[in-house]
This record gives C-alpha cells, structure tokens and sequence, in this order.
C-alpha cells in the first residue's frame, strides 16, 4: 500500500536550509580513470550549476560520482578497455 508524504504537520519533510524540503541528487556516472583533482572540479561545476538553476543552497545539493571499470564499459557493442 503506497501513503503520500505528509506537506504539513509533525512528520512532513523539512530543510535546515531556506525552509525547503528540496535536496536535489545528481548522480554522474563516467568511465574510471580521472584524477582527483578532475573529480572535484566537476562536483564543483555541477553544485554551482544546480544552485543557479534551481535556487538552492550548496549545501542541498548532493552530487555522486559513479565510476565504472573500462571492462564494463560498452560502446557499439564491444568493451571499451
């Protein structure tokens, strides 16, 4: 049996930041082999893009990386090793 989110009263969700109950998610999902360094980089980028497009807080913001070996890595068919 599915029970929709409650919108108000004791149980309903709630932010620490701004009032809103948003905490978006973005999951990037790339073939393994990028350094540190580079993967930071991104998370920054895709943090300052989803504040300025959605209107949040950095700190709502959640970014995971997914990395995937080349030996699961297909493309036209073939394993991209």
């Amino acid at each position: 049996m599915y029970y929709p989110a409650r919108k108000t009263g004791p149980f309903a969700p709630r932010s620490r930041v701004e009032g809103t109950a948003a905490m978006p998610i973005v999951e990037v999902t790339l073939k393994e082999g990028r350094n540190k360094a580079k993967k930071a980089e991104l998370i920054r980028n895709v943090t300052d893009t989803v504040v300025q497009t959605l209107g949040v807080q950095p700190q709502q913001v959640r970014v995971l990386l997914r990395e995937i070996p080349g030996s699961h890595w297909g493309i036209a068919g073939k394993a991209d090793d």
